[in-house]
């Protein structure tokens, strides 16, 4: 075989175990999705469950990144401590590292065999084998991408150039350690790291002096993923845990290194199969930095805490939508209520700001700028979350956030789009000097006070505050009649832009006061799904 070809083989491969990591992770968000309610309530309650779910993360997804994005959505969504969050983190670090004793078998024969029989499966009728086979799709994939891996270092291991770099970078443990390091932090994968040592080990192009500083540089650089992101959001949590995650990793690398050079582990570990030697090593990590870590929890949550990390505001992007929460439908929709509350509190801001005080103007111009396309982003965010099966009492939290989530997308374009300009050009105070101040004020002020109540009843699900709201909707279309006709006294000529401005007002009131009572049926209309 030529190099050429092994090139395009272990490419190939290393593309085809990526995805079937993604795979796994799609495979997870399915098939676990219905039943996160009562696992969560199940693992969550104490820390070693916290832990156990963890490792039940990143074993469903292969990827600690992933889970511990996850366990960000979980505290956001307040079904997770922050010390359980940390608990969690310590667990997928672990059960990441499970596949790897599998990727050091030699799956060449059989691979290709496991993917063709579970994509024959996957095209049988609904039943348990078309399940079975559908759930391990992508451990399949996996596997035969590590089989492609294993196929073409062969004959790359032919050519001077490979084994001359090998030998140059084998001679700096810390080179070995930041080389790891950084492709860890470029494929997003420490698996894939480990997955390529393990391919060069079977080859014989891996010197037993690499391995550890190999799989060290593996296991922290795993860390800049989840930090990348963190970056890039103003989410306080996300923030926190992703440099706890850096922390912990970093910290139970210099203490695995400690203990690996005072036992002499590295003799014991050239002893091993060359292709078992990476797995053996980044599971003493990673079980060494649990240890270490673990009794600890609470106290290190509470310096996490500490870190002098604030939430940055901005209007228009989401504080807590997450994609990665998607794998937990029930999660995604929690924070997209969380969402909804932020953004419902922006509203009733828009609205009295808008009525009752338009000032200072340049908040008013960025509340009626900035919410609508938040209220975009919770409407692509529902779109993204796989709707319950008709059995899941997760069904009825669907029912209600979605409904109510249209109506307050509504209500935000009502507000900034048609009252905003209306009032901040003037017209509602040529409106409210054509009538009585009790004729202008009474109404304006029911008109906030229902849509603070219709809001309210969504974000604290409270009862008592979506029927005082439907009560003010049914007072307020009776004073609006009387509004329509002390305008038509004149004559009902609309002879200028102030009549036009004045039952546009009207029009656009009418507007809010129904989707101001849509999001306070809300509630109700989840009901009819129960």
């Amino acid at each position: 075989m030529s190099a050429s070809l092994g090139l395009t083989l272990f490419i190939g491969g290393l593309a085809l175990f990526l995805y079937g990591a993604q795979v796994l992770t799609d495979s997870f968000r399915r098939r676990f999705g219905g039943r996160a309610k009562r696992a969560l309530a199940r693992l969550t309650s104490h820390r070693p469950g916290a832990f156990l779910f963890g490792i039940l993360l990143a074993g469903g997804t292969q990827s600690s990144s992933v889970a511990t994005s996850l366990a960000v959505g979980l505290v956001d969504a307040g079904l997770l401590s922050l010390a359980d969050a940390l608990t969690a983190m310590m667990g997928a670090s672990l059960g990441a590292m499970g596949v790897t004793f599998l990727l050091g078998m030699d799956w060449t024969f059989f691979s290709p065999l496991f993917l063709a029989c579970c994509v024959a499966g996957a095209k049988l009728p609904e039943g348990r084998i078309r399940t079975s086979a559908e759930n391990l799709l992508g451990l399949s994939i996996l596997l035969t991408g590590m089989a492609l891996l294993r196929a073409g270092i062969q004959p790359l291991s032919e050519g001077a150039l490979l084994r001359g770099s090998i030998v140059s970078v084998s001679e700096s443990p810390l080179l070995v350690l930041l080389v790891a390091a950084g492709f860890t932090a470029l494929l997003q994968s420490s698996n894939a790291v480990v997955a390529v040592s393990i391919a060069l080990g079977a080859s014989g192009l891996l010197p037993p002096g690499m391995v550890f500083p190999l799989v060290l540089g593996a296991h922290v650089g795993a860390a800049a993923p989840v930090l990348l992101v963190s970056l890039g959001t103003r989410r306080q949590n996300a923030r926190r845990l992703a440099w706890a995650n850096l922390l912990y990793r970093v910290s139970g690398a210099a203490a695995a290194g400690l203990a690996w050079g005072g036992l002499h582990l590295g003799g014991r570990l050239a002893g091993a199969s060359p292709t078992m030697a990476p797995s053996f090593a980044l599971g003493f990590i990673v079980c060494l930095n649990a240890l270490l870590f673990y009794p600890f929890a609470g106290l290190f949550a509470r310096a996490v805490e500490k870190l002098p990390i604030r939430e940055r505001e901005s209007l228009s992007e989401p504080l807590y939508l997450d994609d990665s929460a998607l794998a937990l439908p029930l999660v995604a929709l929690q924070l997209l209520a969380r969402e909804m509350a932020r953004l419902a509190g922006y509203a009733d801001e828009l609205l009295t700001r808008v009525l009752l005080a338009p000032e200072p103007k340049a908040r008013v111009e960025a509340l009626r700028r900035d919410l609508p396309v938040l209220a975009e982003s919770c409407l692509d965010f529902m779109f993204e979350i796989p709707a319950p099966p008709e059995e899941d009492p997760a069904r009825t939290t669907y029912a209600g956030v979605s409904y109510a989530l249209i109506a307050m997308k509504s209500l935000v374009a009502v507000a900034a789009l048609r009252l905003g300009p209306l009032c901040m050009e003037g017209d509602c105070e040529t409106l409210r000097s054509r009538l009585a101040e009790s004729d202008w004020e009474n109404p304006i002020r029911r008109l906030v006070r229902l849509v603070g109540f219709s809001l309210g009843s969504f974000v604290l699900g409270d009862s008592d505050l979506s029927r005082r709201a439907l009560d003010l909707a049914d007072s307020f279309g009776k004073e609006t009649e009387g509004l329509r006709a002390k305008l038509l006294e004149g004559g009902g000529l609309f002879d200028s832009r102030s009549e036009v401005a004045a039952w546009e007002f009207l029009s656009a009131a009418d507007d809010l006061v129904r989707a101001a009572s849509e999001i306070a049926r809300s509630e109700s209309v989840a009901g009819t799904f129960r």
